[in-house]
């Protein structure tokens, strides 16, 4: 008998829309505790939404974000800060500014 293969054929899938036609292209939007959980659900639906992301949080990306910057090929950036700490606002609120030209929805 001869011998048997296994063979592991890796391809990335369409992405399959939960939003359907709902687009929320060239508007950006500011999702905090992002990195993990339900922020994390948000961030995925809003870029399937074609949205840019501000993400904020104390904790940094992870492997999920990477493949979620990947698959719908937006623009999402991560800023490590605690929102409870007031005084690092002002200089988040600048930066914000500066790369997104400000938010459209928070």
């Amino acid at each position: 008998m001869g011998a048997k293969h296994a063979y592991l054929i890796l391809f990335r899938a369409p992405v399959q829309s939960t939003v359907g036609p709902f687009s929320l292209k060239g508007k950006t939007t500011l999702v905090s505790e992002a990195a993990r959980g339900f922020g994390f659900a948000c961030v995925r639906v809003l870029a399937e939404a074609d949205a840019h992301i501000a993400l904020l949080d104390i904790i940094g990306p992870g492997e999920a974000l990477v493949e979620t910057i990947f698959d719908h090929g937006v623009l999402i950036r991560h800023y490590k800060t605690d929102v409870r700490s007031r005084p690092d606002l002002p200089d988040l609120s600048n930066k914000l500014r500066s790369r997104f030209g400000g938010i459209d929805i928070k």
